[in-house]
């Protein structure tokens, strides 16, 4: 497992996805990024000055380029394989600049008119020359260490990520571009050779091995292909910012890191998707780099965030159970740990329950570790599994009642099939086995079973959509929900929650008696204020005539 053996702070912040590791003396490993300065932008360059491994604060050299424009992207890479050492390429929105950082000089400046959102440096198919990738609007650039634009294509949307990998296997670097239209798409230098499309912005690609690559979307879904199969996803909450590879594990086969705008640093396994490592930093991560940044020879996984922190880790062969603990131990999710010793032999069962309460409808992500073995023993063995949790899973399902229907309804006609709801409705509730009703029209009720308040979904085959509660809340978050599933930006709807009416009623006239509490006790205040001012006059006489 992974144990953290440095942390530092640049005192600097960070601009997500600008964030880069490289040797610009050809030995020393730097960490570089985009942050703002007083009155322009500008790019750090932090190099270790300590290289004890055992150092818990680490300062170092930080030196700043300023760059007059807001920097979109930028990467490290050998351009100029002759020079045999980094040099760094910054992305702005109208141009690019190659970077000596030895010696301190610009190797190139090359205008782009369709911007720099995305940068990497490697050979891209059978090209003998190290390129500059440059992902634009709609256009995608390849420029060597001369600045000559020796390759050129287009694709659909402004390109959000760039990876190079072999993707058909047939010895070459293939280009696997992220865009805004929402699809993945690879090239074989100029020629398109596959398309896949996806559900949202693809905001990070990562390379792994045997032609399969890692895949970040904004609404928080990580997955892998492997060529054009997807071989699993998951979805969360928070927002995927970056992916990166790292052995986590010491069994030579790299796993997915994913840094989160929540902060959290977890490195789920390529094959299955679940986690077998967590971290948690102070903010959202601005970028996850690896390399042998201490000690020369071992690769660390760095992070940094948009504050500036950057942690750093190894892999450590200690006692998974230790490196488990250590994980969850600085997670700042809630956890639940329920221990239970072994029964008397009549008692053993084949399961377990144990109640789990979540206080909103929110999207969870459900960890269970079991550690198994004897009453004496040091070492245990782990079984570890990762679920997500829908976002209305605290809602049973249970039978159809007229009597009993909540009062409280939104109304809404859609031009969509039922088919289309009874997937969002398997997507975002729980079930035991798929739902799928055999009847015309759709009458399904759930029972939450945190309030234990009904909700009831109806739709007619002409499209109209009722949706019953008493729970104003419920019923916004029931049509945020089905709008984002179905991608509605404009709704029209008839509401009518009787219940919520009548504790407005209640607090209405709780108002009204509040306010006429005041105003008596303002027209008392005033006629005890009047015989005060009599009384302070006639005093007043009496002190002058001296009849006291």
């Amino acid at each position: 497992m992974l144990a953290p053996v440095f942390s530092l702070q640049l005192n600097n912040k960070v601009f997500p996805r600008t964030f880069s590791v490289g040797k610009f003396n050809g030995k020393q490993p730097c960490l570089v990024g985009a942050t703002a300065g007083d009155k322009v932008q500008k790019v750090f360059i932090h190099s270790p000055r300590d290289t004890n491994p055992q150092s818990q604060q680490l300062e170092g050299n930080i030196s700043l380029v300023n760059v007059n424009q807001v920097v979109t992207s930028l990467a490290c890479g050998q351009l100029d394989e002759q020079l045999q050492r980094d040099l760094l390429v910054v992305g702005t929105s109208t141009n690019i600049i190659a970077y000596d950082i030895d010696r301190n000089v610009d190797l190139f400046f090359q205008d782009t008119q369709d911007g720099a959102h995305a940068i990497i440096i490697g050979k891209w198919g059978e090209l003998p020359e190290q390129l500059a990738i440059v992902g634009g609007n709609c256009s995608i650039h390849g420029f060597n260490k001369r600045s000559e634009d020796v390759l050129w294509t287009v694709t659909g949307d402004n390109v959000s990520s760039l990876a190079l990998l072999d993707f058909n296997s047939d010895g070459y670097n293939e280009l696997v571009v992220g865009s805004e239209d929402y699809d993945i798409r690879v090239f074989r230098e100029d020629q398109l050779i596959a398309d896949m499309q996806e559900s949202e912005i693809v905001v990070s690609i990562c390379p792994l091995s045997n032609a399969r690559f890692a895949y970040a979307l904004s609404n928080g879904t990580v997955g892998i292909y492997e060529r054009s199969n997807r071989n699993w996803r998951i979805k969360s909450r928070n927002i995927a910012i970056v992916l990166q590879t790292f052995d986590a594990d010491g069994d030579g086969v790299d796993e997915l890191v994913t840094g989160w705008s929540n902060g959290k640093v977890d490195i789920r396994s390529d094959r299955t998707g679940e986690i077998i490592f967590k971290d948690s930093l102070n903010s959202s991560i601005a970028g996850v780099v690896k390399a042998d940044y201490r000690v020369p020879g071992e690769n660390l996984l760095i992070c940094c965030t948009n504050e500036g922190e950057v942690r750093g880790y190894k892999f450590s062969a200690q006692d998974a159970v230790a490196a488990a603990a250590y994980a969850y131990k600085n997670s700042q999710e809630a956890l639940t740990y329920v221990k239970f010793s072994h029964p008397a032999a009549n008692h053993v069962r084949e399961y377990i329950t144990v109640p789990i309460i979540i206080p909103r409808d929110v999207s969870i992500d459900l960890h269970l570790q079991v550690f198994v073995g004897m009453k004496t023993s040091t070492l245990f063995h782990l079984f570890e599994l990762s679920r997500q949790l829908p976002v209305f899973s605290m809602y049973m399902l249970v039978e159809n009642s007229l009597d009993t229907e909540p009062k409280g309804f939104v109304t809404f006609s859609i031009n969509e099939r039922m088919s289309r709801i009874l997937v969002w409705i398997n997507h975002h509730f729980l079930f035991a086995e798929e739902f799928s009703p055999n009847m015309a029209s759709l009458y399904v009720t759930f029972l939450c079973v945190r309030t234990d308040l009904k909700l009831v979904i109806k739709m007619q085959n002409t499209g109209q959509v009722r949706i019953q509660t008493d729970d104003m809340e419920l019923a916004g978050n029931i049509i945020q929900s089905l709008g984002k599933f179905l991608k509605i930006e404009n709704l029209q709807t008839v509401v009518d929650f009787p219940q919520e009416f009548e504790i407005l009623e209640q607090v209405f006239y709780q108002i009204e008696a509040y306010q006429n509490a005041r105003q008596k006790i303002s027209s008392d205040m005033a006629e005890h204020a009047s015989v005060i001012r009599n009384f302070l006059i006639r005093a007043e006489d009496a002190r002058l005539i001296g009849d006291m």
